[in-house]
């Protein structure tokens, strides 16, 4: 996906030193074992932790796994969300987060999933409105399980599909939320130009 793949991180060697740690949490699940032990709490756990070093397939069962359990727990509906997303099974994946928001109202890392995937797939009025909605609800939201998953990331997401929409103003705003000092001639051509190419150095940066 091209917005995930350019504003998340690919290496987190934190991380990957404590993979020790991860093998550990997924315990059975690893084969050989049986897994009479597995929790949906635990296989959510187990999930997360192979989404943080970037094993998407592995968290991607461990989420599936949890489901089979539980078939209404909103986090491993959130986490299979997200996984798939970096699987770029786009469709399951907002599938996944609208049912990740029905079982859990109160969680918003759907809504940055949601944003970020319409925004990929182009869908930009509905990208706004998911990007508006999350950053209404926490200006400074970072993602807990890749925090180079930020309100700054939702805040270009936002800002490239008012460009996509022709709503310039709306897109210049969202940019100086981030640099202030920022300023183009919307009403020109070469303004709106400098306007999506600015967009576009922020994305890489924030």
């Amino acid at each position: 996906m091209e917005f995930l793949s350019r504003v998340w991180s690919y290496t987190r060697l934190a991380a990957l030193v404590g993979i020790g740690a991860l093998v550990a949490a997924l315990g059975c699940g690893l084969g050989g074992g049986g897994d009479e032990g597995n929790t949906v709490s635990s296989l959510t756990a187990a999930g997360w932790s192979a989404f943080e070093v970037g094993d998407y397939v592995r968290a991607r069962e461990r989420f599936e796994e949890a489901l089979d359990l539980d078939g209404r727990f909103a986090d491993a509906y959130n986490g299979l969300g997200w996984s798939l997303a970096k699987l770029d099974d786009l469709d399951e994946a907002l599938a996944n987060f609208q049912t990740a928001m029905d079982e859990g109202p109160s969680l918003i890392d759907p809504l940055a999933g949601r944003a970020i995937v319409f925004s990929d797939s182009e869908d930009s009025e509905e990208a706004v409105t998911t990007a508006s909605l999350l950053l209404a609800a926490d200006p400074d939201y970072v993602f807990a399980h890749d925090a180079s998953v930020s309100a700054a990331d939702i805040r270009m997401v936002k800002a490239k599909a008012h460009c996509n929409l022709g709503e310039f103003a709306e897109a210049l705003y969202e940019v100086q939320r981030i640099e202030p000092s920022f300023y183009v001639d919307i009403s020109t051509t070469e303004g709106r130009r400098m306007l999506l190419e600015k967009i576009e150095e922020l994305i890489d940066l924030v």
